[in-house]
C-alpha cells in the first residue's frame, strides 16, 4: 500500500459541525492521500479499499478509549488566471508550461521526495487549513525562470466570484480545476470557466419583416 501523505489531527472529529481541531475530546482522525491515482494524478484520492486497509491495521493498535477517524481530504476545486511578461528571447510556450508546472507542484496535496526539496516550507504538501492568496500565488510565478514580470493574478474557488484568498479548513486542501497562462493580461475567470456575462442593460426589441400574402379581391 503506497501511502504519499499521512496528516495526524488529535482531538477532531470530522463528523462535527464545528470542523476544526480541538472540537472532540478522545478523538483522533488520520488523513490519508495515496501515492498515486491514475485517474486523479494531481488530486490523488483516498478510495473505500485504501481507506480499509488502513483501518484494518491501525484497529488492533489504538488505543480502546480512542475514536479514530481515517479520512481521505475534501478537495476544493481551484481556478486561476495570470498574465505574465517573459524575459526576451524566451519561449512563452515554453514559460507558460513552466509556470503551469510550478503552480501545481506549488498546490499539491503531497510531494514526492525531490519536490519536498523544492518545498521546504511544506515539504508534505500543501498545509490542513492553509488559506490560497492570490499574491503569494504571484510571487512563486515570479520565481519562474523566463519569467520577467507578473501582470496580474485572478483566483477564484469553484464557480464563485473571484477573490483574493480562498480559504480553507478541516480536512479541505486545493484542487487545480483549471490554469489559464496568458501574456500581459490574464484572461477573465467567468471567460475562462467557460461562463457568458448576462447582457447588461434593458432588452432590446428588433423589428423582423415577416411577408403576408396579400387576400385575393
Amino acid at each position: 500500500m503506497d501511502i504519499g501523505r499521512v496528516e495526524v489531527l488529535p482531538v477532531f472529529s470530522p463528523e462535527l459541525p464545528l470542523d476544526e481541531p480541538g472540537n472532540a475530546a478522545g478523538a483522533v482522525t488520520l488523513m490519508v492521500i495515496p501515492k498515486f491515482d491514475a485517474i486523479s494524478p494531481d488530486a490523488p484520492v483516498a478510495d473505500p479499499m485504501f481507506i480499509n486497509a488502513i483501518c484494518d491495521w491501525l484497529d488492533s493498535r489504538r488505543l480502546m478509549t480512542t475514536e479514530l477517524f481515517v479520512r481521505g481530504p475534501t478537495y476544493v476545486p481551484i481556478w486561476i488566471s495570470v498574465g505574465i511578461n517573459v524575459v526576451a528571447g524566451k519561449s512563452f510556450a515554453a514559460v507558460r508550461e513552466a509556470v503551469e508546472g510550478h503552480i501545481r507542484r506549488f498546490l499539491a496535496p503531497s510531494r514526492t521526495e525531490d519536490e519536498a526539496l523544492r518545498f521546504p516550507q511544506m515539504p508534505k504538501g500543501w498545509p490542513l487549513r492553509k488559506a490560497v492568496v492570490d499574491i503569494e500565488l504571484m510571487a512563486e510565478v515570479s520565481r519562474v525562470s523566463g519569467v520577467a514580470s507578473v501582470s496580474k493574478l485572478y483566483l477564484a474557488r469553484g464557480a464563485e466570484p473571484q477573490t483574493a484568498n480562498v480559504q480553507l479548513r478541516g480536512l479541505e486542501l486545493p484542487r487545480i480545476d483549471g490554469i489559464s497562462v496568458s501574456p500581459d493580461q490574464p484572461v477573465p475567470l467567468d471567460e475562462f470557466r467557460g461562463k457568458t456575462a448576462p447582457p447588461s442593460g434593458p432588452p432590446t426589441s428588433r423589428v423582423v419583416p415577416v411577408p403576408v400574402i396579400p387576400e385575393e379581391c
